[in-house]
Parts: structure tokens; C-alpha cells; sequence
């Protein structure tokens, strides 16, 4: 949890406002998804893949995971280290069925989120890998509206151009509609705070000291 939302659950902020800042960053912790079914290749050339691994569909928005393939792992450090660079600086976005357009910059763009909280806003919400395989997750959020959704991607560090695929609206509103929450979402608890217990040193002059 943020310490930021931690310290407003503890100066008994709104519970629903502090619901919706965590929503905006992650996936809801009290429910399990609906997932879309089938196989989603975004883009693909001789030595490099873009897949959307899955979709994860919740009543409160999408999570994307994508998974970046490599034909042949990269031989020294740097050059892992810059296909990882490369990974994320990905350019992602979606386009919805109402003609809203949303983007999730690199890592390092600087962009921001829009000043309206209702507004759609799509962010990393973590990757990792190395060798052949790396992968980044997204989190779309609200829901989108009914109908298709369209998901773009870029990576330019790796040679790829910018590709698109749709993804059908009823699809993505039956998956939804498997979704579960398991229980109310609650805060999490303040916690309790621990005396720090220091050992003396035994058997010379500070253990004499103490005692």
C-alpha cells in the first residue's frame, strides 16, 4: 500500500476516494479476473515477438499482460542490459469504442495523469525477465465502454514498428462478466508499531554497564 494512503486511512480519509487512487494504480486485491481467451500476437519479425499474453478482465478496468519474446538471448551484460532498456521503453495504448484514446508513455517520459479523476489513465503496473523472454504488465482504468478495444504498441529499441490488434467487445464483456469479488475491499490495517530491542554484548564492560 502507498504510505500516502496509508497515512489518509489513518486521518480516517473517505473510504471510496481511497479506493479509487489505489484503482487507478493497480488492480483490485479483493477480486479475481475474467481472463480473454485465444492467443494475441501484437507484432512479430525474425528475432522478436510482442504477445498479449493475457487479459485480465475486472468490473473496475483491464490488466495487459504483454510478453516480449527474443529468438536468440542477447550474449554480453550490456547487451542484456539495453534490451532491457529497450523493453521499457515500450509505447503502449488503447484505443476505445467511444473515440478515447489513451497512451502509456516509457517509463522516463515524464508524462502525467489527466486532471480529471474520472478520466481513463492507462500505467505499468510492473515487468521483469531476462534471456529470451521479458515482460510488462499495464492497467487500464475505468472499464472501458462497451465495445472493441484497440491495443497499439512500439518498440522502437528493438526494431519494431508500431502494430495494433483489436480485441471484440463482446469478448471482453463476457470475461468480465466471470469476474469475482471475493470479498468488500477494505484498507489495509495501520500497523502496530514494535519496540526496537537492542542485545548488549555479553560477558564484557557494556553488560556490566547495563545490568
Amino acid at each position: 500500500m502507498h504510505s500516502s494512503l496509508a497515512l489518509a486511512a489513518s486521518d480516517g480519509a473517505d473510504r471510496d476516494e481511497m479506493r479509487r487512487a489505489m484503482q487507478r494504480y493497480q488492480p483490485p486485491e479483493n477480486a479475481v479476473a475474467g481472463v480473454l481467451p485465444g492467443v494475441h500476437v501484437l507484432a512479430r519479425t525474425d528475432d522478436v515477438a510482442v504477445v498479449l499474453q493475457t487479459v485480465r478482465c475486472y468490473a473496475e478496468g483491464l490488466e495487459l499482460e504483454m510478453r516480449i519474446a527474443l529468438r536468440t538471448a542477447r550474449a554480453s551484460r550490456g547487451m542484456r542490459d539495453e534490451t532491457w532498456e529497450a523493453v521499457q521503453q515500450a509505447w503502449v495504448g488503447v484505443g476505445l469504442a467511444d473515440g478515447t484514446r489513451v497512451v502509456s508513455a516509457p517509463l522516463r517520459h515524464g508524462g502525467g495523469d489527466p486532471t480529471d479523476p474520472s478520466a481513463h489513465t492507462l500505467h505499468s503496473s510492473g515487468g521483469g525477465g531476462g534471456g529470451r523472454t521479458f515482460a510488462m504488465s499495464y492497467w487500464l482504468t475505468p472499464a472501458p465502454p462497451e465495445g472493441d478495444v484497440l491495443v497499439v504498441v512500439a518498440l522502437p529499441g528493438l526494431g519494431l514498428p508500431e502494430a495494433s490488434l483489436v480485441l471484440p467487445g463482446e469478448a471482453l464483456a463476457a470475461a468480465r462478466a466471470e469476474a469475482v469479488e471475493l470479498w468488500p475491499w477494505e484498507p489495509d490495517a495501520e500497523p502496530e508499531p514494535q519496540p526496537e530491542v537492542v542485545e548488549v554484548p555479553a560477558g564484557g564492560w557494556f553488560a556490566e554497564t547495563a545490568g
